[in-house]
């Protein structure tokens, strides 16, 4: 964040990061060396994971961060899908994020709030609905 501190946009940003290189880097040959960067991303990410789960929010960009709040719930999409899981810790990111968002929108179908540089209505709008479409998953699996 803007003080150098640990957030969810963070956070979902390093695990975005690390998943896509170990698809890019596809499986393990058998190389003492590969296996060893393998148990540093997998570590890396279980540790990622832990800190989403201790830190759970889906009504801030924790730990209560105060701004990008729908970059942090698009950032959720992102790991949640690219990792396929349904729960991170007890949560279930998806369902728990939709249900904000759906409460969030206004009536002429955009999210604002004022925690975005401008365009708030078009940034916070596109973060909404990539989180709700899914994208990721579309754009990995081609469905």
């Amino acid at each position: 964040d803007r003080d150098g501190k640990t957030s969810g946009t963070m956070t979902t940003g390093g695990l975005v990061v690390l998943l896509t290189a170990r698809d890019m880097l596809g499986p393990t040959k058998r190389k003492k060396s590969r296996a060893k960067l393998d148990e540093r991303i997998d570590r890396a990410v279980l540790d990622g994971l832990a800190w989403l789960d201790k830190n759970w929010d889906v009504n801030d960009n924790p730990p209560a961060v105060g701004f990008y709040h729908y970059m942090h719930l698009w950032g959720l999409e992102r790991v949640g899908d690219l990792r396929r899981i349904r729960l991170i810790g007890e949560h279930d990111w998806y369902r728990e994020g939709a249900d904000v968002l759906l409460e969030q929108q206004f009536e002429n179908g955009r999210w604002e709030r004022a925690d975005t540089h401008g365009p708030k209505d078009v940034l916070n709008t596109c973060f909404a609905l990539l989180f709700l479409d899914r994208a990721t998953l579309t754009a990995t699996t081609g469905r």
